[in-house]
């Protein structure tokens, strides 16, 4: 029982210093700077996060892409004369 109130206050903790650094990124006119900050202090490779990202969103654009039938020409319909 001790642990998960334990578990639970350093949940607790965590989301409240989420929202004061994203508070704070969106208040600042550089917020960039407060999150790769925090990111640092926490070790999150943000290099690697961006490379993730970007890779997920090209195969996700691909298989669109691919998903997606050519549209075929409509025909030329002929009027009789």
């Amino acid at each position: 029982m001790t642990k998960l109130l334990i578990d639970e206050c350093l949940s607790a903790e965590l989301a409240l210093l989420d929202a004061v650094i994203l508070l704070s990124a969106g208040s600042q006119s550089d917020g960039g700077k407060v999150l790769r900050a925090a990111a640092q202090a926490y070790g999150v490779d943000t290099d690697a996060i961006a490379l993730k990202v970007n890779q997920e969103f090209a195969a996700k654009e691909k298989a669109r892409k691919a998903a997606k039938p050519e549209p075929k020409p409509a025909a030329k319909s002929r009027r009789a004369a």
